[in-house]
C-alpha cells in the first residue's frame, strides 16, 4: 500500500470530523507476498465497510510504516475492527508480518499535514538579523493543556512512590530530580517569553514532592494562560506576536548552559519548549517503571480523545 497517496485528501471539509484509526508499525522480513495480497484485501475490504471515509498508507526502506483509516464516527471505526476477516488478518500479522505494530483510534478535528502544524515549519536555525516568522499560535494551547494533562499523570504516578523511592538514582536520574529539573527549566523559558512578568524559579531543596507538584502544577496553569492569551492576540491581530506583545518574531537569551547568547526565531523556541517537556517525560517514565510504578498512557491522542 505504499504507493497510496498520503497525506490523504481532506475528509474533514464535508465532514466537519473524522475518526482515524491509526497503525503504527513494522514489518518484518517474511512472506511479502503474503502480506501484499493480505494488504490489498483490507484496503478492497475497508472501502465496502458502512462509514468509510478514506486511507492512506506509507512505508520506507526499514519497513517502518503507518496506514490511517477515516471514519464517518467512532461505531463505524469499531465496526470496521471488529469485522472478522479483519481481525483474522490483525491474528496473522501479529505472527508473521509485523515484528511491532500499535493500534490507536483519535478523532480529527483539524487538518494536518503535508508536514508538521505551522508553528514548526521554521528552519532549524536562521541568522542572529533574520529569525523568522512566530508561526501559527493556535496550535499552542493545545500543546500547553496537553503537558499539563500528562504532567498530572506522571505526578499522580510519582506520588505512588514511597518517600524512600524519591531520591533513588536510575542512570544518574531521580523523580524528584526530574521534577526539580522541568520546573526550573520551565519557569526559566516562560520568563525569557514574557520579559520576566513569570519570575524563574531555583529550588534551593527539592526533597518534598508534595511542593514540587503544587510548584509544576500551578506552573502549567501559567502555560495553559501565556499560551492561551498568545493565540488570542494572534486572532486579534492577524499576525504572530511575543508574549510581551512586542512585533518581534525572534528572542535573544543568554544559555545557561554555555553562556553564548543565541537569537532565534520564537516558533523554534516554542518548540524546544515543549519537546523538551516531552523528553523529560520519557526519562521519569523509565524511572518510575524501574521503581515497579507505571503510569497511565500519556500519548496526545488519549488526552482529545479518551
Amino acid at each position: 500500500m505504499s504507493d497510496l497517496p498520503f497525506p490523504y485528501s481532506s475528509v474533514l471539509q464535508e465532514h466537519g470530523q473524522a475518526i482515524a484509526v491509526i497503525f503504527p508499525n513494522q514489518r518484518s522480513a517474511q512472506d511479502a507476498e503474503g502480506y501484499g495480497a493480505m494488504a490489498d484485501r483490507m484496503v478492497e475490504l475497508a472501502q465496502k465497510q458502512p462509514g468509510f471515509l478514506g486511507l492512506e498508507s506509507v512505508r520506507d526502506q526499514e519497513g517502518r510504516g503507518i496506514t490511517i483509516s477515516y471514519w464517518k464516527d467512532r461505531p463505524a471505526a469499531l465496526a470496521w475492527k471488529a469485522v472478522g476477516e479483519h481481525a483474522r488478518a490483525q491474528s496473522m500479522g501479529r505472527e508473521k508480518w509485523y515484528d511491532t505494530y500499535v493500534v490507536r483510534i483519535a478523532r480529527i478535528q483539524e487538518e494536518y499535514g503535508p508536514g508538521l502544524p505551522a508553528i514548526f515549519h521554521e528552519s532549524a536555525r536562521n541568522s542572529s538579523n533574520d529569525a523568522g516568522n512566530s508561526g501559527s499560535c493556535p496550535d499552542l494551547p493545545v500543546l500547553a493543556r496537553y503537558n499539563a494533562w500528562a504532567n498530572q499523570r506522571l505526578l499522580k504516578a510519582s506520588g505512588e512512590l514511597h518517600e524512600m523511592h524519591h531520591e533513588v538514582e536510575i542512570g544518574c536520574k531521580s523523580v524528584l530530580g526530574l521534577w526539580k529539573h522541568s520546573i526550573e527549566t520551565d519557569a526559566m523559558w516562560l520568563s525569557r517569553f514574557t520579559d520576566g512578568k513569570i519570575a524563574a524559579k531555583v529550588i534551593s531543596d527539592a526533597r518534598d514532592f508534595h511542593r514540587l507538584r503544587e510548584m509544576r502544577t500551578s506552573l502549567d496553569q501559567d502555560i495553559i494562560e501565556l499560551f492561551s492569551t498568545l493565540a488570542g492576540m494572534e486572532q486579534a491581530s492577524g499576525h504572530g506576536t511575543d508574549a510581551a506583545a512586542k512585533k518581534s518574531d525572534s528572542l535573544t537569551y543568554e544559555s545557561q548552559i554555555d553562556g553564548k547568547r543565541r537569537t532565534l526565531s520564537l516558533a523554534l523556541l516554542y518548540f524546544h519548549f515543549f519537546n523538551h517537556q516531552t523528553y523529560h517525560r520519557g526519562q521519569l517514565t523509565v524511572v518510575l517503571r524501574q521503581l515497579g510504578i507505571k503510569s497511565e498512557m500519556t500519548d496526545i491522542v488519549w488526552m482529545l480523545d479518551p
